[in-house]
């Protein structure tokens, strides 16, 4: 849908989402003053908690810290997430790994890139997803207007492959819009972990929205930076996929952005 339609059916959507998204800067204010005093001992006992949901079979994400310096802020976001035989992707992506491994054999070091990583575009991510040949891949039957689908395949110097990386770009008006699913494989010997760095001075807040389909959306909220721009950022994990949307919009979007979050979190 153009960006017209997009704004015309924003004002025909169900009211919980317009409730709740009004409603989430006081929650998140209430939360931060807590956040405040307990980072420390969250991130003491993150390690322990991962542990136990990972033998649970529950998967998810948490916050392992928040932190602020000179020079910049961000945090660093911890996954619980079923890994993937490789042999489960298409054979399409089992021949990129050859390709990154001539990557490795043929790099000298006075070039401008670095091994271990393949990309390439797509019209569509419906094309991209029947290129990963994945089935817990979800479609979204979302409406709106796709700009295009990147994805990446990391892989080590055996050609065996990592991980990939499934970026969808959207606008929506003066919002911008990144869809992104990851999914890593039994080769991916670490534990994943998403950085976040952002120019000093941003802040961070932090709430949990419940999806129709009862799974757990942790939603992040940065504050304006030079450019006015706020970004709202969503996770949810389905056992073998982390999804995450990354909205940015203008402060006056704040409600429509966190509408928009809660809808595409709904039709995982």
């Amino acid at each position: 849908m153009n960006a017209k339609r997009f704004s015309e059916a924003m004002g025909e959507l169900d009211g919980k989402y317009i409730d709740e998204a009004l409603s989430y800067n006081t929650a998140a204010r209430r939360h931060r003053r807590f956040r405040r005093v307990s980072v420390a001992l969250t991130a003491a006992v993150l390690t322990i908690l991962l542990m136990g949901t990972a033998v649970a079979g529950v998967f998810g994400t948490q916050i392992v810290e928040f932190f602020t310096s000179h020079t910049e802020s961000g945090y660093d976001l911890d996954a619980a997430i079923e890994k993937v035989p490789a042999e489960e992707l298409s054979g399409s992506v089992l021949e990129v790994g050859g390709v990154i491994e001539r990557q490795f054999k043929d790099y000298k070091a006075y070039y401008s890139w670095y091994p271990g990583e393949w990309q390439s575009t797509f019209s569509t991510r419906d094309k991209a997803c029947e290129f990963i040949g994945f089935d817990q891949l979800k479609p979204i039957g979302w409406d709106l207007e796709e700009q295009i689908s990147t994805l990446s395949i990391l892989g080590n110097e055996k050609g065996q492959i990592l991980s990939l990386n499934l970026e969808t770009a959207y606008a929506v008006n003066d919002m911008r819009a990144q869809f992104i699913s990851r999914v890593y494989t039994e080769n991916y010997d670490e534990e994943p972990v998403l950085g976040i760095r952002d120019s000093a001075g941003a802040e961070f807040e932090e709430s949990y929205y419940t999806t129709d389909s009862n799974m757990q959306c942790h939603i992040i909220n940065t504050s304006a930076r030079e450019s006015d721009y706020l970004c709202l950022d969503g996770y949810v994990v389905d056992e073998s996929v982390l999804y995450n949307l990354h909205i940015a919009y203008k402060e006056g979007d704040s409600a429509r952005a966190m509408e928009l979050m809660r809808q595409w979190a709904d039709l995982l």
